[in-house]
């Protein structure tokens, strides 16, 4: 995040970032062979409704949470260069009338 931008929460796209119902996705994960499984290995819990808290697991925690904060960067991006876009139209069309006037 540029420093710039941090203390300033319209421009900080941390303050942005979707919640829970915002947000729709999937990860699919493919399992190998894991017999000689070691703990930065995703392994799934024994009851297969989640996965053991391993070094596997808060990577992938990580990476999805990264994925959502670059798209959070990104749409914050997008939504000021649209907002500057139209600041910039205008004051043109201002500038238009008052030199028609």
């Amino acid at each position: 995040m540029d420093p710039q931008d941090a203390p300033l929460p319209k421009r900080n796209p941390m303050v942005g970032l979707p919640t829970n119902y915002q947000t729709v996705g999937a990860i699919f994960l493919e399992s190998l062979s894991q017999k000689n499984a070691d703990d930065s290995v995703l392994s799934p819990s024994m009851d297969r409704q989640g996965f053991i808290a391993n070094d596997g697991f808060f990577q992938l925690r990580d990476l999805a949470r990264f994925a959502v904060e670059l798209i959070a960067h990104f749409d914050k991006k997008i939504q000021l260069e649209d907002e500057e876009k139209a600041r910039a139209a205008l004051y043109a069309q201002r500038t238009f009338e008052i030199d028609s006037a």
